[in-house]
């Protein structure tokens, strides 16, 4: 759930320079194979099902979530949010320790437990508003960790924006949810219900950036792809604090400064 939010948060700072990018040449050779130094060798499927995507989000995607937002008050969309947003603490939990980081561990299992019971079965994120915030993690930011390459981009209908690397840790997050796996009365139900609601409250959140795109990208294609590719360039998809990196000194070959002359007399 997460990668589509951070790719949201890459379109609005994309969008709000001015970033866009240059529309392809109007014929794009097929690629064969996968090349290091081309993204997205699989362009002319990829813009296909980009394609198909649209027609889909026009007449069934976001209507239904149009719909879901005009009906559901604004509190209890907020509400299923964090409910979902709980649901995913024990994968992000499992893929904490995976890349041994027991500190953001312990964190994730503070904040299930308190808001599984003080805030209602996650439907309040009480520990977001007590200074413990959500840092979500999966399987994908787990192979990034230990320096699996990204893989070829890959638009999928419905999913959206992806990669080789991205689609092999979404399938491990999904076997790896216990709420998957676990037998219990109404599973297959709830599990739809999750899904259903899951992508209603994706597209409601992301419906203000992807109407931007459409009225000022050249190529919304592209866009949506540099956005993409962006925030998966992230190490774990969070943003590196450049004020906390050391200090590693000049360049080779950079001349020392040089100490300001004393004050004349």
């Amino acid at each position: 759930m997460f990668e589509t939010m951070v790719i949201a948060a890459a379109l609005g700072a994309s969008l709000s320079t001015a970033a866009v990018e240059t529309p392809p040449p109007a014929s794009v050779p097929a690629a064969t194979a996968p090349d290091a130094g081309n993204p997205d060798p699989w362009e002319p499927t990829n813009r296909s099902l980009f394609r198909l995507n649209k027609g889909l989000d026009r007449a069934v995607i976001r209507p239904g979530a149009s719909f879901y937002h005009h009906a559901v008050t604004h509190p209890i969309r907020d509400g299923v949010h964090n409910v979902l947003y709980n649901l995913g603490e024990p994968v992000t939990f499992l893929n904490n320790v995976l890349q041994a980081r027991p500190t953001q561990a312990g964190k994730t299992v503070l904040r299930f437990v308190v808001n599984s019971t003080v805030g209602i079965a996650g439907v309040f994120d009480v520990t977001g508003a007590n200074g413990l915030p959500r840092e979500p993690s999966g399987f994908a930011e787990t192979l990034t960790r230990y320096g699996a390459p990204q893989g070829p981009y890959i638009f999928l209908p419905v999913f959206g924006p992806s990669s080789v690397r991205d689609l092999t840790g979404r399938a491990v997050d999904v076997v790896s949810d216990p709420f998957t796996w676990i037998n219990y009365s109404g599973r297959t139900g709830a599990q739809a219900a999750r899904g259903v609601l899951a992508g209603a409250d994706q597209r409601v959140r992301l419906d203000p950036v992807l109407k931007d795109v459409d009225r000022t990208a050249t190529d919304p294609y592209a866009t949506l792809r540099s956005a993409f590719l962006q925030s998966s360039s992230l190490t774990g998809h969070r943003e590196t604090d450049v004020k906390a990196l050391p200090d590693f000194g000049p360049e080779p070959g950079t001349p020392a400064p040089t100490a300001p002359p004393p004050p004349r007399p």
